[in-house]
């Protein structure tokens, strides 16, 4: 079992993934534009009362919560998940798993043939959201520096 609390570099391949981070990290980069409303503290996610009323009733969104609170056990009860993404995370060799995006963590879990790849970074430690290519030809990865 391999877990890793703050990755220096971790390079994930996904689209959905890199534009829900680019967002995220953009909303936090609108605190110094005085045209748009301030950026939400960091660890705090806003979201409209549809949004949050959708989320709380789909059985889904539950059951996802759940499954992210059972398997990261060091994340605060109270915290919720904003999004769940199927990726890889490329190391020495790709680990395909599921990456969960929540208020103030991002956390990937793979568990292939027995052997687990647990991550998970604060989004306040996150320096820097890259798209990058895999196989050097295919620009569908995203780093994640911190």
């Amino acid at each position: 079992s391999e877990s890793t609390s703050s990755p220096s570099a971790v390079r994930l391949r996904t689209n959905k993934v890199g534009r829900a981070l680019r967002e995220l990290v953009s909303r936090s980069d609108t605190a110094t534009s005085s045209r748009r409303s301030p950026a939400p503290r960091p660890g705090k996610w806003i979201s409209t009362p549809l949004d949050s009323a959708v989320r709380w009733l789909t059985p889904t969104y539950q059951s996802k919560n759940d499954d992210m609170h059972k398997l990261f056990k060091q994340l605060p009860p109270g915290e919720l998940l904003i999004d769940d993404y199927s990726c890889a995370l490329q190391r020495d060799i790709l680990a395909h798993g599921r990456l969960y995006l929540s208020q103030a963590h991002l956390s990937f879990y793979a568990n292939i043939f027995g052997w687990e790849t647990v991550v998970t970074v604060n989004l306040s430690d996150v320096t820097a959201v890259t798209r990058e290519k895999t196989a050097h030809v295919i620009p569908n990865a995203v780093q994640v520096c911190a």
